[in-house]
């Protein structure tokens, strides 16, 4: 069930007048239900799996709570049967590409046949959720659930199934066992993430998509100023298109009474990739530092070995989204970059304008040239893209007419793209200072801008229609 649906509309309208029309004891009955109507509307056959996934994690953090031995073994256990999920359903058919090259080096004739094996849309996502109240149970961070219901209702809670953000037990399980009271301004900002995060959706990374598909679906047919286009219009895209399912799903997490945690903060204002990953799905990223990095170590053990945990969080993470080496070389350029930064302790210097401007452009630009690996459906495909962008650069002239001709992009399109770019960064801007826009403040303005914003995401989307969440292929 697509967020940018009027079926999703009707969906989170019937959720909400059920929700606040029960007793509060009882709400979670309708979150959970909701919930696996919600997953089972995507594929009904793979609803078992989470409903799985909840017995094991909800039967091992009570045997952690209760048992004074074999706690480790426990735990072990329930990482291995959850990394094991996770390999037959994602990394099966990459782990047999890989064992069939070998075979083939060492001139096999056998190959394994791949398995037509479906992703469970957000297996990832759900599956670190459960993982995660399992460890922090086993450091005693926090109690083992014992009602059954209410800890399935924490794990498949709809709003954030899919793509996050990724919730720790301390924060949303008790807003599911002890439920709000309706609150009219808390429904407001929800109505209004979830309106700021579908004009995100829409009008930009919908928009920008149809000129980064196209290049990256037939890397060998651009090359120049169209293949930077599109690796630009790619950077905005996956910030827009993430952050706004993110924004939708806090929105109407509030709807219902219930305050999810941020999960992007202006991430392309950071003048530092330590910053940049503190802003960039936070969630996530602090999954990683808190059951992966610091277990590791962390900077604890001087910095050799500091090196090799930055190098192996961020390749592990690259792999996390997705079975794909391009996934993973995204991962590691990311950590050589943290390791450089760590190696000559660079802090961003926020004393100088001109300074700030080009740390945080530089940061911009290295993420952008990350995300080619990110974005190529193979490695060899992002190595192509990368020595195509120079092409035609000794005449600059020709080098920016062909590329915005090859796309198709006329100056009309230009201009709103580059108005709805514009109307982001101003927006960040204020996130990024934790300020609330002036303008909101003013009620008439206030509501000019909400009916605009409506509008323009009306009118973009019967014109354009609207894709899948990038996220949930994850």
């Amino acid at each position: 069930m697509n967020f940018i649906s009027l079926e999703f509309v009707f969906f989170l309208v019937v959720v909400f007048l059920v929700y606040w029309h029960v007793q509060s004891d009882k709400r979670w009955i309708v979150l959970l239900s909701a919930s696996y109507i919600f997953y089972g509307a995507w594929n009904i056959k793979y609803v078992w799996l989470i409903i799985l996934v909840t017995i094991v994690s909800y039967g091992s953090a009570i045997l952690l709570q209760d048992c004074s031995k074999f706690r480790k073994q426990i735990l072990i256990a329930t990482i291995l049967f959850s990394f094991s999920l996770l390999f037959l359903f994602k990394y099966i058919n990459f782990f047999l590409n890989g064992v069939n090259s070998f075979l083939s080096i060492i001139d096999k004739q056998y190959s394994f046949s791949l398995l037509n094996i479906i992703l469970p849309v957000g297996i990832s996502f759900y599956t670190f959720q459960a993982l995660g109240y399992v460890i922090d149970v086993y450091y005693c961070r926090t109690v083992a659930e014992r009602h059954f219901g209410k800890y399935a209702t924490f794990v498949i809670f709809f709003p954030q199934l899919v793509a996050g953000p990724i919730e720790r037990t301390g924060n949303l399980l008790p807003q599911i066992k002890i439920p709000k009271e309706f609150s009219y301004n808390l429904a407001v900002s929800g109505l209004e993430k979830m309106l700021w995060g579908a004009w995100k959706k829409v009008v930009v990374a919908d928009v920008l998509a149809q000129y980064s598909d196209q290049v990256f679906a037939n890397v060998y047919d651009y090359s120049g100023f169209s293949v930077l286009l599109a690796v630009l219009a790619f950077t905005f895209q996956i910030y827009c298109d993430f952050s706004g399912y993110s924004d939708i799903a806090i929105g109407a997490g509030r709807l219902l009474g219930i305050e999810l945690m941020e999960n992007f903060s202006a991430p392309y204002f950071s003048g530092s990739l330590r910053e940049f990953w503190k802003r960039w799905h936070i969630s996530l990223s602090q999954w990683f530092r808190d059951y992966l990095y610091i277990p590791l170590g962390g900077s604890r053990r001087g910095r050799f070995r500091t090196t090799i945990n930055l190098l192996a969080t961020f390749l592990v993470s690259g792999l996390w989204h997705g079975a794909s080496m391009s996934f993973i070389v995204w991962g590691g350029i990311h950590g050589i970059g943290q390791v450089i930064e760590y190696g000559i302790r660079w802090q961003p210097n926020r004393s100088k304008k001109v300074i700030i401007i080009l740390q945080t452009l530089g940061t911009f630009l290295f993420c952008s040239f990350a995300w080619i690996f990110f974005r190529a459906d193979t490695l060899q495909d992002a190595i192509v893209l990368i020595k195509a962008i120079p092409a035609g650069m000794t005449n600059l002239e020709s080098y920016f007419q062909n590329g915005f001709r090859n796309l198709s992009l006329s100056f009309k399109q230009l201009l709103l793209i580059c108005g709805s770019i514009a109307v982001l960064v101003y927006a960040d801007s204020f996130i990024y200072n934790n300020n609330r826009m002036t303008l909101l403040k003013i009620k008439p303005i206030k509501w000019i801008l909400y009916w605009g914003c409506a509008v323009w995401i009306m009118v973009t989307w019967i014109y354009n229609g609207s894709n899948s969440f990038v996220y949930f292929q994850f």
